[in-house]
Formats: structure tokens, C-alpha cells, sequence
């Protein structure tokens, strides 16, 4: 996703600030974002100027989130609900 330039003598990698804009990207867009494939398709988007289609992507992933989030909570609630039926058997 990021192909720095080397520097001839050391090898190290040179960092310009459009990469320092992708690395930010990804780290922030993968932090919410559980494919690489996601991180990749926003990062195209943002590299045509299409924010319309970025931001849409990045709708969809909080809002895939959010679900997930609410179903965590759900399984949370039934096991201790089990755990409670299962302690008062004993």
C-alpha cells in the first residue's frame, strides 16, 4: 500500500508527506475496518478525490461496527444469564 523511496547509502526508507498521508490513513481506517481490502478500497477513493465514495465506505464500516458491536453485547447478556440459571443449580 505504501512504497516509500530508499536512500542510496543506507537503504533506509524516505517518507514524503503523501506517504505519511496514506500510513495515517490506513492506521486509522484499519482500526475500525476488519479487511485490508476496505483500507485499500478507501485509500483508491481518496487518491481519486472521490470523498463521496470514501466516506460512504467509511459509513458502511461504522455501521457494520456498531452491529457487531450490539450483537457482543447481546452474547455478553446471554452468558450471564446462563451463568446465573447455572449458579443456582449448584
Amino acid at each position: 500500500m505504501i512504497t516509500p523511496d530508499r536512500h542510496k547509502d543506507s537503504g533506509f526508507r524516505i517518507y514524503n508527506a503523501s506517504d505519511i498521508r496514506r500510513v495515517l490513513i490506513i492506521r486509522t481506517v484499519q482500526k475500525a475496518a476488519y479487511s485490508l481490502n476496505i483500507v485499500r478500497e478507501v485509500l483508491a477513493d481518496l487518491e481519486k478525490n472521490n470523498m463521496a465514495q470514501a466516506k460512504e465506505i467509511t459509513l458502511q464500516s461504522l455501521a457494520y461496527n456498531d452491529y457487531a458491536l450490539e450483537e457482543q453485547v447481546r452474547g455478553i447478556a446471554a452468558l450471564q444469564n446462563l451463568l446465573d440459571v447455572v449458579s443456582k443449580l449448584h
